[in-house]
């Protein structure tokens, strides 16, 4: 459960940056990733659905 919360960190961290910056990021595509940090990305893409998942399956009636 704690990768979740650090997970969650770091998307926030990350969302708040772009919009701080906006197109003002440049993308550098000269690089490869590993197979870990392909995980970590495909966990981060997927967050925002988990999160609205888990939020509608436990909500109390």
């Amino acid at each position: 459960m704690a990768i979740l919360v650090l997970i969650q960190y770091a998307y926030v961290r990350i969302q708040s940056i772009i919009k701080k910056y906006n197109n003002e990021i440049l993308i550098n595509n000269s690089y490869s990733l590993n197979e870990k940090e392909k995980e970590v990305i495909k966990i981060i893409y997927d967050l925002p659905v988990v999160i609205k998942t888990h939020v509608t399956n436990y909500l109390l009636h």
